[in-house]
């Protein structure tokens, strides 16, 4: 995993991160035709911030288009 994916996970799973800051991160992991940015998106929507639900779903769904 690169040095930028490891960086955006770290902040996606960090519970002082903005939720601002957690979107950005959601929606350029969503566009990355990567397994791994897959994976730190499946990962983090089994506990999602409560705020950031269904905007991590459709992080998600993104991710899993640009990886098919």
């Amino acid at each position: 995993m690169d040095r930028s994916l490891r960086w955006g996970r770290e902040l996606l799973f960090d519970k002082k991160a903005n939720p601002k800051t957690k979107e950005a991160i959601m929606v350029i992991l969503a566009h990355i035709p990567s397994k791994a940015a897959l994976s730190i998106l499946e990962r983090y929507n089994t506990m999602p911030d409560r705020e950031l639900e269904i905007f991590a779903q459709i992080a998600l769904n993104e991710c899993e288009m640009w990886n098919w």
